[in-house]
């Protein structure tokens, strides 16, 4: 992230993101701090989940692969501009259409994540000003994002009404209206 962001000259950038690049930008500000002007983290908690890989894991072994055409998928993932969005992540391959990415790897990328609480690095972020944005129906269990508000009483909140976990997917206009408002309100 630090590379990045010095490849491209941004001296303050603002880090934004979801579920698990909710995490890391949460890490990256903890551990870097003045070097990011703000913080958004959609769809992500500094609390434990150590069930999520499982039910993760298991939700990706339930996909009909491959998928016989893309209208199938668009389909199974519910169809309209989410299930558009979830099918504009597979391939197709000669017998198919397939995750971009193997499940196996996603699986254990989130194994880490899901035993080991964030809350001393988001009690230490405090220096970055923070937007957290979750769904109504979102993963973030209620009392995570209770106990973040008590650490960061500075930390701007809000949750989308009806929306899940895919906010940016969801929600795209209002994710962005929230997000612009945040950015407005950072100091120079």
């Amino acid at each position: 992230m630090l590379a990045v962001a010095d490849g491209l000259g941004l001296e303050r950038p603002v880090l934004v993101g979801q579920s698990l690049g909710g995490h890391t930008a949460l890490l990256a500000a903890a551990a870097h701090p003045g070097r990011f002007a703000g913080v958004v983290l959609v769809e992500a908690a500094a609390g434990v989940s150590p069930g999520a890989p499982e039910e993760i894991g298991s939700m990706l072994a339930a996909w009909p692969l491959p998928f016989p055409e893309r209208a199938s998928a668009v389909r199974f993932f519910g169809g309209g501009p989410l299930g558009e969005a979830w099918a504009d992540g597979l391939e197709r391959r000669a017998d198919g259409w397939w995750p971009r990415f193997d499940a196996e790897v996603m699986v254990a990328a989130l194994a880490e994540n899901a035993v080991r609480d964030r809350w001393d690095d988001w009690a230490g972020s405090a220096h970055c000003p923070a937007l957290l944005l979750l769904g109504q129906h979102g993963i973030v269990p209620a009392a995570d994002a209770d106990r973040m508000l008590t650490l960061r009483p500075d930390a701007h909140a809000a949750s989308l009404p009806g929306a899940g976990h895919d906010l940016h997917l969801e929600r795209p206009a209002e994710l962005h209206r929230l997000v612009a408002e945040f950015l407005h309100g950072l100091p120079d």
